[in-house]
Formats: C-alpha cells, sequence, structure tokens
C-alpha cells in the first residue's frame, strides 16, 4: 500500500480493516467506482463515508490495477470537492492505472529473477541439470513435476 499522505493513508487502512470503500469495491469488482459524493455514499458505505468527510474529502474514485483479468490492487483518487470525471478521463485514468500495473507486475518479475539468480549463485546449470535428473530417478517422478517443485519452492516428494 502507498499513499501521498497521512489522512489517504489513514483512509485506505480503514478501508481494509473494516472491509468496505470504494478501493475494495473497484478491486472485487474490478471495474472503477467513480464520481462518488461521499456526502450520499453513506447507505454504500455506512463507515466510510462519514470517516472519508471527517478527514476532509468530499468525492472518491476508485480504479482496479488490473491486467487482463488479474487485479492486483485499486488505486483511490480522493477529492477534497465533489469532482465528476467524465465517462473519457475516466477511461485516461484507468489507463494509467493499467500502465501502473504493469511496472508493478515487471518490477515483481524482475525482483523474482534476481531472487532465483541469488539461489543459483555458484550452481552450474550443467549442475542443476544434474541434481534435475537425479531427483528425478531417485523420485520416480516426470522431469517437469520436479521442475514446477523448484520453481514454486516446495520440498521434493519422497
Amino acid at each position: 500500500m502507498a499513499a501521498t499522505d497521512e489522512d489517504s493513508r489513514s483512509l485506505e487502512l480503514y478501508q481494509l480493516q473494516n472491509a468496505e470503500g470504494p478501493c475494495l469495491d473497484a478491486f472485487r469488482l474490478g471495474e472503477p467506482v467513480v464520481n462518488a459524493d461521499l456526502a450520499h455514499a453513506g447507505g454504500r458505505w455506512p463507515q466510510f463515508a462519514p470517516k472519508a468527510i471527517e478527514a476532509g474529502y468530499r468525492s472518491v474514485h476508485a480504479f482496479p490495477m488490473r491486467l487482463r483479468d488479474r487485479v492486483i490492487g485499486a488505486l483511490n483518487l480522493f477529492g477534497s470537492e465533489d469532482h465528476r470525471f467524465a465517462p473519457k478521463e475516466v477511461r485516461v485514468v484507468q489507463a494509467l492505472a493499467d500502465i501502473a500495473t504493469i511496472g508493478l507486475l515487471q518490477q515483481r518479475s524482475i525482483a523474482d529473477a534476481a531472487d532465483l539468480t541469488a539461489q543459483l549463485h555458484g550452481t552450474t546449470v550443467d549442475e542443476a541439470f544434474r541434481r534435475l535428473r537425479q531427483e528425478v530417478r531417485a523420485s520416480r517422478r516426470k522431469l517437469t513435476d520436479v521442475c514446477a517443485d523448484v520453481r514454486e519452492r516446495r520440498e521434493p516428494r519422497p
């Protein structure tokens, strides 16, 4: 979770703690929640809306951070005024959230690759393959199954 200031960070945490709010709706549905006037959102978010108003916000928009059918989070935009997005603006903000998602997933992939490289440090490709072959023979399992265990960091089966 990241936030631009302490008020929005507190509201993000409040949503998680109370399992209610626009960010969670966008995450669950995979669709944007836009143009929410907090003064009229008490029925939708009875705990979140008053807390957001108390923090000085009047409007909120939430955009899922998604890549295809995979939603990894949501981006909340809080407004101190009752700001309304036009449909074209909604598409632009959603596109920016989608681009941010790609960047986060790519960073995660790079970090995973760096972890794997660190774990394999000092092992040659030939040695790694020899160990895989040895495990396949000892366990009488398919090479793809043993490789899946290694990839998922599962212990080899007896």
